[in-house]
């Protein structure tokens, strides 16, 4: 047996012995409790002894929670602070019932107002601990905002349900009961449902099994189990009331106790990983079925129920409890709604917003610029209007970055965001495209006025400096509608044709568009060009003897240039810049020429040294195919496999700061690599290989492109 395996072999002893000990603790626990609840003659003393066991379990969670928030850090640190809030709360209330109990021989009713209110605030802060374990607490405050609004409404109907077809009829028969009873008893159930559908929540959200950790799995049982035992406080009154129903009021009091032991299990598991990291579940990037569904079920609940509860309240007796309870809980079951309404429509404000913008610069993002073009040239064509498109490129930013980092990078490009938002005029568009690249649309300009918004632009960028003090400049280029051409992709082209003509002949000017002056290629022009000098089969010809070096990868490089021009296509890029993606997908994996035959077909996991030669090959491929093919194709080449949180290599680029086509090329490759079998692994269901980029999308992925990308899928019949 190896090292390893005795190791696993004694976890699983210890777990198990664990196991064992915990349930033989828990049964003296209960067996005591219930002994001395069935000995009468001790009188007092019999509700001292029973109370003990519960006392010393909730005092030892209080103790246990109170260490986990101190060893934790961020989102854990809440969770467990709030379970010592609601536990210290618990202890006060028992302590106070041991008080009654020794001063006066008995214990108080069981609607009392000190321990309602403590249980109260505890119930409160439970809630808030099952809200802590879902995706909630990383959502925006909006959506959190929405969500609470939602179960508030849920809460509302649930209670009037509760109230009129449960406990009000239970408590019709119990002897001294007042309806200021059912009241009460009535928010037990509710909050109760309201707990278990949050534990629900995040498997509903995620679409997957969760939680994961042993300690996660217990904490939830004992929640729920706390929940069940809460559930039942209306029969656990009836059984205080009739005083020889004493048996049901004990086996209710050890579902309570089981919960609470088994929070002390949670807590002592975790306590045992010190260096485990925990974070709440996040929801998916787009909902899963189930998670749409249950929140279109939901609202459907509320509204059908709102006009039934209105109805109710109009006949019910003038002046009854019936008719007050029906009214309040119409008001506020309206008032819910009407919030509700208003937070929808600034949460799709904001989406909106959010979809249109790009992140860094707060200016519209390339998917907006391609649709205003589109916009404003139909709109110019019917009504014989004109236009303006900018072309604006940042002269030498490249070596900003190289020498001041991506940080001081990102915060120059957030400077110059302001400064154009700052030039532009009201109807114009200003939107950044590309890393150092931004365009705008001018509605109603003719070129006179596009070189009066370029000079403004270079007037407010005069001041914005890098790091050493160098003034950032740009080199712009104009086209016009109808003077230079009548459709988007044409504009767009001459555009930036012009600014790399100013970009060649001494930057920082602006250009008009002139086939008698601009008579060099554009980057994309070069790319096309680079391409049509391909067509002998040279490009695909590498992509091929890369791809046959392995049976499991004969494809792949033609399948995720496939994939990726199709995403290009749908992200709304001209001609030329789906053709540049499309080649880099092609050449993407040249760089594998390198890495040896044992490595790529190697069925175990590969050793530091072997994942290195792996990661090498982005570079690699990079200076293979220098000098053969454009910048803007070795760039895609190097960044293919850089991550949208800044993790990736061989650079650490994060967000926008990875070229657009590197970001759609690593969405594909990472698809069909998933769903394609390697030596090591076998290929995945196309369920598990959306379900991995939805979860890694805003870490793993661009959101955007994973978006795009799925939609594709999904006009292909594949999800």
């Amino acid at each position: 047996m190896s090292p390893s395996e005795a190791q696993i072999r004694r976890e699983e002893q210890g777990s198990t012995g664990s196991t064992i000990l915990a349930v033989l603790g828990f049964l003296a626990l209960a067996g005591l409790y219930l002994q001395s609840m069935w000995i009468p003659h001790l009188g007092p003393l019999q509700l001292v002894v029973a109370d003990l066991s519960y006392f010393g379990l909730t005092v030892l969670v209080m103790a246990l929670a109170l260490v986990a928030a101190w060893r934790a850090r961020g989102v854990e640190r809440y969770l467990w602070s709030l379970v010592t809030s609601a536990y210290v709360l618990l202890v006060v209330s028992e302590l106070f019932w041991l008080y009654l109990i020794i001063t006066t021989g008995s214990p108080p009713p069981p609607v009392y107002a000190p321990f309602q209110w403590l249980h109260t605030f505890a119930a409160l802060i439970f809630l808030a601990v099952v809200a802590s374990l879902t995706p909630l607490v990383g959502a925006h405050p909006l959506v959190r905002a929405r969500q609470l609004l939602d179960v508030a409404s849920f809460g509302v109907v649930v209670y009037v349900a509760a109230f009129f077809l449960s406990v009000t009829p239970f408590f019709s028969g119990i002897r001294g009961s007042t309806p200021a009873d059912a009241l009460v008893g009535a928010v037990y159930p509710t909050w109760a449902i309201l707990m278990l559908a949050g534990l629900m929540w995040p498997m509903v959200a995620t679409g997957r099994r969760y939680p994961h950790q042993p300690w996660e799995r217990m904490l939830g049982v004992a929640l729920a189990l706390y929940a069940v035992a809460v559930a039942a406080w209306p029969l656990w009154f009836a059984a205080v009331m009739d005083l020889s129903s004493a048996g049901e009021q004990a086996i209710l009091d050890v579902v309570q106790m089981l919960s609470i032991y088994l929070l002390v299990i949670a807590l002592i598991l975790r306590l045992r990983q010190p260096s485990e990291r925990w974070a709440p579940p996040r929801g998916a990037t787009t909902p899963t079925r189930l998670a749409r569904g249950s929140s279109y079920l939901l609202l459907g609940f509320v509204m059908l129920a709102m006009p039934v509860l209105i109805a109710l309240a109009i006949t019910s007796p003038q002046g009854s409890l019936t008719s007050t309870v029906l009214v309040m809980a119409s008001v506020l079951l309206a008032l819910l709604t009407v919030a509700r309404t208003i937070l929808t429509a600034i949460e799709s404000g904001r989406l909106f917003r959010r979809s249109v913008t790009d992140p860094l610069t707060a200016l519209h993002n390339h998917r907006h610029f391609h649709e205003s073009v589109r916009s404003a040239v139909d709109v110019a064509a019917r009504f014989g209007g004109c236009l303006a498109v900018l072309a604006l490129d940042l002269d030498g930013f490249d070596g900003v970055n190289n020498l001041h980092g991506h940080p001081a990078g990102d915060e120059l490009l957030r400077q110059v965001g302001s400064a154009l938002r700052a030039a532009s005029g009201p109807n114009d568009v200003m939107c950044r495209v590309g890393g150092d690249e931004f365009a705008a649309v001018l509605p109603g300009a003719d070129a006179a006025h596009a070189l009066e918004t370029a000079a403004r632009i270079r007037k407010a960028l005069a001041g914005v400096t890098t790091p050493d003090g160098v003034r950032i400049t740009v080199s712009t280029g104009i086209a016009c509608f109808p003077d230079h051409g009548d459709d988007p992709d044409s504009l767009m082209s001459l555009a930036d044709g012009a600014a790399y003509w100013v970009k060649r002949h001494g930057k920082d000017n602006a250009l008009v568009y002139d086939p008698a002056v601009v008579t060099e290629l554009s980057p994309d022009d070069l790319v096309r060009e680079a391409e049509e000098q391909a067509e002998s089969g040279i490009v695909r010809a590498l992509a091929a003897a890369v791809d046959a070096r392995h049976e499991h990868t004969s494809t792949h490089s033609v399948a995720v240039a496939a994939w990726s021009a199709d995403v290009a296509r749908r992200l709304g890029l001209g001609p030329e810049r789906v053709k540049l993606v499309e080649t880099a997908a092609l050449l993407h994996d040249i760089g594998m020429i390198a890495v040896g035959e044992d490595i790529l077909s190697k069925a175990a996991s590969l050793s530091g040294a072997e994942s290195e030669q792996i990661r090498a090959h982005t570079v690699l491929g990079e200076k293979i195919l220098a000098g053969t093919m454009p910048e803007a194709m070795l760039d895609i080449i190097r960044h293919h496999h850089e991550r949208w949180d800044g993790t990736g290599y061989p650079d650490g680029l994060r967000a926008i700061a990875i070229p657009l086509e590197a970001r759609i090329l690593y969405v594909c490759g990472s698809y069909d690599a998933m769903t394609s079998s390697r030596p090591h692994r076998p290929g995945r269901s196309v369920a598990s290989a959306v379900a991995e980029l939805r979860d890694g999308a805003g870490t793993q992925f661009d959101p955007e492109v994973v978006e795009v990308f799925l939609a594709g899928l999904g006009a292909l019949g594949r999800l």
